[in-house]
C-alpha cells in the first residue's frame, strides 16, 4: 500500500538508479492487447537491477515523457 510508484504504476515505473550507459529497449506484449516498452540496463545482465523503466505504450512522445 505504501509502494512509491503506486499511484502511477499502470501507466509507467521508473528505477533510475539502475541506468547504465549500455540499455536495451524492447516492446512487450503482456496481457489483452496491452504493449509496453521496456528498458533494461546491459550492465546488470539480466539479474537485479536490470529494469530501468516501463512505460506503457511504445508511441515515442509517451516513452521520451518519462525518461
Amino acid at each position: 500500500m505504501n509502494w512509491e510508484h503506486r499511484s502511477h504504476a499502470h501507466h509507467w515505473v521508473l528505477y533510475p538508479e539502475n541506468l547504465s550507459d549500455s540499455l536495451s529497449l524492447d516492446e512487450e506484449a503482456l496481457s489483452d492487447g496491452e504493449i509496453y516498452t521496456v528498458l533494461t540496463s546491459k550492465k546488470a545482465t539480466g539479474k537485479k537491477g536490470s529494469i530501468v523503466a516501463i512505460i506503457k505504450g511504445i508511441r515515442r512522445e509517451v516513452v521520451i515523457e518519462h525518461h
